[in-house]
């Protein structure tokens, strides 16, 4: 029988380990026992196999694609829980490898689920695996829910906190001086009734980034803003250890402006007529006969939005543009946006752009030697070098130059600030109400030609043309 290898570890911490190696020695030494020939082995590193959707494992799909294909006869793992952690799943793949006549051997248990009673104790043993992986994740949730109760946080902290012990687990999040006074920043501007997307270019154009070193974006913003971790708070309202970081007064008065903006911008949108591509859409039948092509958007009464060309409707003009519903075009804006790839090479050519950006900086940002400066004192201070008194004046001494430091607003942000608009347009546009559309249309796109029902033209802003022109614009 030629027989296919699987092998599988689920943490990321495991690859250093001997796991790998032993389920394959072992593996190859049962086939070898056996007399079969290994046609394949298949390695999956740091994948789970707790979830049902076995496309995030993509080995483990070719090891049974080739069974199912009659390229090998037996899979062989060396362990259950390693071919899968759900019952469905292993239930399900191996009836369809009882179907085409593939085997399956499961090393540690011996199972040969060809027999009734390998049926039976296959059954017992991938409910016992999926009963471990699913008590496991209810004692990490008990876990977590223990430290919340007594006022410890869990996870990553949010942007613009620091641990103020950061090799002591329990130690209570303080300010982070390198980023606080962006967040500071952030909060006090919400409240002046600026909006989210306007947050989110403020902190870009001083040249902070996200928790990941990406440049914000209206989303980013809009998840810091409403986390209420900042006032003292956990989940339900949990009192924290932590002291707060943002005022009360300010963080309501922010939550209260965003409020305003939303209710605001949906009335507006309901009073004046505001559409996704309000003053964007361009009749293509009038443009080749030299008319301006504006067109109409209007809701008839209790009916969907409807898009008139402007000429024909106040018969100025003969023009073939027929009404459509305004979703005919907003699927088609979607599948462009959806579209969107970055081509091989590119990334060099936008790597060069960065680079010469770095160049083109009149003074360099001191605040990376400053945190690197910060890092060392920590070290020195772990490792008993210097007296805590000596270690509290020199991190204060630190600490003050980062705060009076100016971020710097580098051209870097500016590019990496397009392609990140880029790469959230699909999401926005999805998920956006007629405002938000029309807002990130207007910053995408001058105009977009339309004929018949179909868009036949995008016209980019200027300042997103050059990304436009250089990514793949097909859609999926």
């Amino acid at each position: 029988m030629r027989a296919v290898i699987y092998t599988r570890v689920s943490m990321e911490d495991q690859l250093d380990g001997y796991s790998l190696d032993a389920q394959l020695r072992a593996c190859r030494d049962y086939c070898q026992s056996k007399g079969w020939p290994v046609v394949a082995e298949f390695v999956e590193e740091g994948k789970s196999a707790h979830s049902e959707n076995v496309s995030k494992r993509p080995k483990f799909q070719e090891a049974v694609n080739l069974i199912l294909s009659h390229g090998a006869d037996v899979l062989i793992v060396h362990k259950l829980d390693r071919f899968s952690r759900k019952l469905r799943i292993t239930l399900e793949t191996l009836d369809k490898f009882a179907k085409v006549g593939g085997g399956f051997v499961s090393i540690t248990e011996q199972m040969d689920f060809t027999t009734p009673w390998g049926k039976f104790g296959l059954a017992m043993l991938g409910a016992m695996a999926e009963f471990y992986s699913d008590n496991l994740s209810t004692e990490v949730r008990k876990g977590k829910r223990e430290r919340e109760l007594q006022g410890l946080s869990n996870g990553r902290l949010p942007f613009g906190t620091m641990k103020e012990r950061p090799d002591d687990p329990q130690s209570p999040p303080t300010a982070d001086p390198t980023t606080y006074p962006g967040l500071l920043m952030a909060f006090q501007a919400a409240a002046r009734g600026q909006s989210d997307r306007e947050v989110a270019r403020l902190l870009n154009e001083n040249g902070y980034l996200t928790l990941e070193r990406k440049p914000f974006t209206r989303s980013s913003v809009a998840t810091f803003l409403v986390n209420r971790f900042y006032i003292g708070q956990l989940g339900n309202g949990i009192k924290a250890l932590h002291e707060p970081l943002i005022d009360p007064d300010i963080f309501q008065a922010a939550q209260e402006a965003r409020e305003r903006n939303r209710i605001g911008r949906k009335g507006l949108a309901a009073k004046r007529g505001y559409y996704s591509l309000s003053g964007i859409l361009r009749c293509g039948h009038c443009l080749e006969a030299g008319r301006d092509g504006r067109v109409y958007i209007h809701r008839p009464h209790n009916g969907p939005p409807t898009v008139y060309c402007r000429a024909r409707r106040e018969g100025t003009a003969h023009c073939l543009q027929d009404v459509a519903y305004l979703r005919v075009y907003e699927v088609q804006v979607s599948e462009y946006l959806h579209g969107l790839r970055v081509p091989a090479g590119y990334r060099e050519v936008f790597l060069a752009q960065l680079e010469q950006a770095k160049q083109d900086q009149i003074e360099p940002d001191p605040r990376p030697r400053l945190e690197r400066e910060l890092a060392r004192l920590k070290d020195l201070y772990r490792w008993g070098d210097i007296a805590p008194e000596e270690y509290a004046a020199e991190r204060n001494a630190i600490r003050e130059k980062l705060r009076a430091v100016k971020p710097v607003s580098p051209p870097i942000a500016r590019l990496e600030g397009v392609v990140e608009l880029l790469r959230d347009a699909p999401m926005a546009w999805d998920n956006g109400d007629q405002v938000e559309r029309h807002e990130l249309a207007l910053s995408l796109f001058q105009t977009i030609s339309i004929k018949g029902l179909k868009v036949t033209a995008y016209h980019p802003q200027p300042a997103i043309a050059p990304f436009l022109s250089a990514f793949k614009c097909t859609p999926d």
